[in-house]
């Protein structure tokens, strides 16, 4: 079955190959493949090597020959992997994605000629299995987020070009009792990712995530001095952002947060019992909205602009995480008690006094 694959010579992303049977109705116009030909393939190898992932499996292959609105043929190629698994390209001996019923939609828009060339494709799949989350800490910059632990599921509806590049789509993963650790902080509970992509840069793997968003429910987490907390959620959504697709992820852009309360946050600063006796009370004040902007680049983490409250309180906020080293400053106001913080090891420095204006005089940390 080898001669499939090249029905998509320039598509190198993609081959087809084994032995088995096919059935086919060709139309033949003038010495050329005409509309209504059609084939049929019960059973074909599949690799599909998608940005640094190779997708491997057995599947079901159909092809069809219409015509577009010009009256130029139009060659379609449907595929169904029964059973599929993926790897990365320079790990492809330990998958790390396992699922049933992946779809690949290939179509081209002028000729079975230059169907490599003007190649679309569709890729879908739902609900595969990912049994170790521990995987994606090959992406991650390990000081500040690592995943220690669980498990989940995969979904995904992508576009792709005749490269085997995703121009536009949707990768979805869900994961329940997920083990993490965020800038020092130990984390558990569930989780829910939905990245929406577009790319921007042909040459690059840059990519538009905008509308992208991330779940967090059931979250309990502990701090290095021993204090825990359980029960926390947030929702954060980012209505503009920017994705480089390499090792390490690169994410940039504004966020828009609704949690359950600020006690994660405060965390993030310093150690509850490190804290004015009051200001916890804010953890009690209920739900808050929170927007601010994030970039995170190699091994550097920045929080900027960060501004959360509700009526009964106001918290700004900034911070960078560079290795091992911490900066930032905070500002925390209820009724008529306020604090600011300056994060400086080994020990942090509380402004009481004009916390405010201390805060209002510490320069931005993005442009």
């Amino acid at each position: 079955l080898r001669w499939l694959g090249q029905l998509f010579a320039h598509a190198p992303w993609l081959s087809l190959d084994g032995a088995g049977s096919v059935s086919a109705d060709l139309q033949v116009v003038e010495g050329k493949v005409a509309a209504g030909s059609r084939f049929s393939v019960p059973e074909v190898a599949v690799v599909a090597e998608v940005m640094g992932n190779r997708i491997k499996g057995l599947a079901h292959a159909e092809g069809n020959f219409t015509t577009n609105a010009k009256g130029e043929l139009l060659p379609t190629v449907k595929i169904l992997v029964e059973e599929f698994n993926i790897a990365a390209n320079d790990n492809p001996g330990t998958p790390y994605v396992r699922g049933r019923d992946l779809r690949l939609d290939l179509e081209a828009g002028e000729d079975l000629a230059a169907l490599g060339d003007s190649l679309r494709a569709r890729l879908v799949f739902k609900n595969a299995s990912l049994p170790d989350l521990r995987v994606y800490n090959r992406y991650l910059p390990n000081d500040h987020l690592h995943i220690d632990g669980g498990s989940g599921m995969l979904s995904g509806d992508l576009r792709l070009d005749a490269a085997g590049d995703i121009g536009a789509g949707w990768i979805r993963m869900t994961a329940s009792k997920a083990r993490m650790r965020m800038a020092g902080i130990a984390m558990r509970g569930d989780l829910g990712i939905n990245t929406r992509l577009r790319r921007l840069d042909l040459a690059k793997r840059n990519f538009a995530v905008d509308g992208s968003s991330i779940r967090l429910d059931n979250i309990s987490f502990s701090e290095p001095a021993g204090e825990t907390r359980s029960g926390w959620w947030a929702r954060i959504n980012l209505p503009r952002a920017r994705m480089d697709w390499d090792k390490p992820l690169a994410v940039e852009g504004n966020a828009q947060v609704t949690m359950k309360d600020v006690g994660f946050l405060l965390s993030l600063f310093s150690r509850q019992r490190d804290y004015p006796g009051w200001v916890f009370k804010l953890v009690d004040a209920g739900q808050a909205q929170v927007t601010g902007r994030v970039q995170w680049r190699g091994d550097t983490l920045v929080l900027d602009r960060v501004v959360a409250g509700n009526d009964r309180f106001d918290l700004m906020a900034r911070m960078r995480l560079r290795g091992q080293q911490r900066t930032g400053s905070l500002y925390a106001k209820w009724g008529k008690l306020s604090v600011g913080l300056e994060m400086e090891r080994p020990k942090n420095r509380f402004h009481l006094i004009r916390a405010r204006q201390w805060y209002d005089s510490q320069p931005a940390l993005l442009p």
